[in-house]
């Protein structure tokens, strides 16, 4: 089961023949840890599921209209991107729902991809802006009251950027960070 909205305003349009040509709702689905979280910024709503039902977690203070854009979780931790104003942000995940546990941002559209692992005991965050840069973040230091964002700090692990290649070709349109991946090189 969905909530409401996104059954009303995402998913019935998809199968009703009288919908407007083209109409495509947004739905980011992630799931880790044996728990499944989803959010969609046509209706600015995060969802985990508790005894196979719903739980809904509204927008928070600050987020803009493309929160749900992408969604990324190491199970206990969930990260919701807004990427029309470069902000993530991070949640503790329970059954009850998802508790904002702060903020983090970007230049926009910082964050519009993302992609979250475990390392040892490390919750680790790759956030991207689909252009040139690619931050990883450790989860579990992103901490505040989730309205005042400010750029990685202490939380930024390290950071990767599209390079000039040797052939003249530079990062214009290169799309650097646009598909991201985790693996564990070092076998731990």
């Amino acid at each position: 089961p969905v909530p409401a909205a996104i059954a009303s305003k995402v998913i019935k349009p998809l199968f009703d023949p009288l919908a407007p040509s083209g109409f495509s709702g947004i739905l980011s689905v992630t799931s880790s840890g044996g728990r499944v979280v989803a959010a969609s910024p046509d209706v600015g709503l995060a969802w985990t599921y508790a005894n196979g039902m719903p739980v809904e977690s509204p927008r928070p203070a600050g987020a803009d209209g493309s929160y749900g854009m992408t969604v990324a979780s190491t199970g206990a931790l969930v990260a919701i991107s807004s990427p029309a104003s470069g902000k993530v942000f991070v949640f503790d995940a329970a059954d009850t729902g998802l508790t904002l546990r702060g903020c983090v941002s970007g230049p926009a559209p910082w964050g519009v991809v993302m992609r979250a692992t475990t390392d040892g005991a490390r919750a680790l965050l790759a956030v991207s802006d689909a252009l040139t840069t690619v931050d990883v973040l450790d989860l579990a230091a992103i901490k505040g009251d989730g309205t005042s964002c400010a750029a990685p700090g202490a939380e930024l692990v390290t950071t990767l950027r599209c390079a000039e290649s040797e052939d003249g070709k530079g990062c214009d349109g290169a799309a650097f960070g646009y598909s991201l991946a985790f693996g564990d090189l070092d076998g731990d």
